[in-house]
């Protein structure tokens, strides 16, 4: 088996993917440009200034939360890998 060796080429390639995914959107996720047109509409601002904060707090928010969660599930399989490492082998 012969194993491939990451180029620079291929690591721009995924950068650029991401990117473009991340700005873009992908279903059912908004894209940068909506979800910021979404708060540009949005009346109950006073200000760009509020929407911008509101935006950033709201993300933010999302983001810690999905981390959260998902960091419950190592806490929840950290004992089972723990067994299984400590067992002794036959």
């Amino acid at each position: 088996m012969t194993k491939r060796v990451p180029t620079e080429a291929s690591a721009n390639k995924l950068v650029t993917y991401l990117l473009d995914k991340g700005l873009g959107g992908v279903p059912p996720l908004s894209s940068a440009e909506n979800l910021a047109t979404e708060y540009l509409i949005d009346q109950g601002y006073e200000t760009h200034d509020e929407r911008v904060d509101s935006l950033i707090n709201w993300e933010t928010t999302k983001n810690f939360t999905t981390g959260f969660i998902t960091g419950l599930g190592g806490i929840i399989t950290l004992p089972v890998g723990f067994l299984r490492r400590s067992r002794p082998r036959g």
